[in-house]
Formats: structure tokens, C-alpha cells, sequence
């Protein structure tokens, strides 16, 4: 069922189980680690490492919540960048719809991507302590202003010491003479 958590042992779910297709919503190469980072929309769309030659399951992390990375609607785009180190590890920035759920799903966040594909700090936040985190969410009054709100995520790529997103998203504006909004759709 698409409502329901990770495997039970994490949380059981009280949902009816019925048989869910798994869209397939990033696959992303690690060509430095030689594997596959495959996330689905099921289980609030944990993500599983694959080894590139014959697709051996390498680790699975789901135990926290910053391990669900893409959200459930088939409709909604996730994208990832890796950024490489040579002398640390590699970072995931990912960007994801966030399918009314923002605040569980950062629309951007940067995550750590270990060599070690079952270590605890797979998919962790790069930052986070009480205050800050290495993560961008969409304010929960925006989904007042437009309910179904959300940024779709067309592409992404790396330069230099930044990562850049295309994407499409709503915006209200009001036509020239009228006193009230329509919603339209921009890329920034």
C-alpha cells in the first residue's frame, strides 16, 4: 500500500496490503563506487544500492526518516546530482517533488554518499543539528495559498562548486488590470 512505511520493522502498517507497482523515480550510476542508487515509490521511496554488474542488492537504508528520498506520486520528479571528492566521500544533492508532504520530504537536500553502501551515515544529512540542516523545504503556508503546489524537477547538473536544478513550479500571478491571481507554471 503507498501509505505504508518501510518493511514492519520499522512501523507496522494498518493499511489493507494490496499489490503495488514500484515506479522507479531516480536511477542514478555512482561510476567512482560501481553501483546503482535505485529509488522507488514504494515505502515512501527508500532508495536501494546496486551493484552495477549484475544489480546485487549492496544495502537498502530505511530505518530513519531521512532515508525516504522521493515521494509516492507517480507523477512527481526526483533528480540527483553526485558530487565527487578525492579525499572524502562523495555527496548525493537530491531534489524531489514533495506530493504534499513537505514537511517530510526536503524539496533539496545535500546527503552523504559512503563508500560503504551499509554504513549508518548512507543517505544522512551532509549537515543537521537543532537549528540548520543541509536541506531546503517548501513552507507549509504555501500549500494555503496554492494546495497542490509542488516543483517538478526536470534536470540537474554540477559546476564548478555548485549544483544547479531546472524545474517547473507554480506561481500565482494576477494579469495586468485584474484584481485577482491565477496560478501559472514557471522554470527557474
Amino acid at each position: 500500500n503507498p501509505k505504508c512505511y518501510p518493511p514492519r520493522i520499522v512501523q507496522t502498517c494498518n493499511e489493507p496490503l494490496t499489490p503495488t507497482n514500484n515506479i522507479n523515480k531516480m536511477l542514478l550510476i555512482d561510476y567512482k563506487e560501481n553501483r546503482l542508487i535505485a529509488c522507488g515509490s514504494l515505502y515512501q521511496g527508500i532508495c536501494k544500492l546496486l551493484r552495477l554488474d549484475d544489480l546485487f542488492k549492496l544495502g537498502e537504508p530505511f530505518h530513519k526518516k531521512e532515508h525516504y528520498l522521493s515521494g509516492v506520486n507517480e507523477s512527481g520528479s526526483v533528480f540527483g546530482v553526485i558530487v565527487s571528492y578525492s579525499n572524502m566521500d562523495d555527496k548525493l544533492f537530491i531534489a524531489t517533488a514533495v506530493d504534499g508532504k513537505p514537511e517530510y520530504f526536503p524539496t533539496i537536500s545535500s546527503r552523504k554518499l559512503t563508500k560503504n553502501s551499509e554504513a549508518d551515515g548512507m543517505f544522512a544529512y551532509v549537515f543537521h543539528d537543532e537549528f540548520v540542516a543541509s536541506m531546503i523545504k517548501i513552507p507549509s503556508d504555501t500549500f494555503t495559498i496554492i494546495p497542490d503546489f509542488d516543483i517538478y524537477y526536470i534536470y540537474g547538473f554540477s559546476s564548478g562548486n555548485f549544483v544547479y536544478f531546472l524545474t517547473l513550479q507554480p506561481e500565482m500571478i494576477s494579469p495586468p488590470g485584474s484584481t485577482t491571481k491565477e496560478q501559472v507554471y514557471t522554470s527557474k
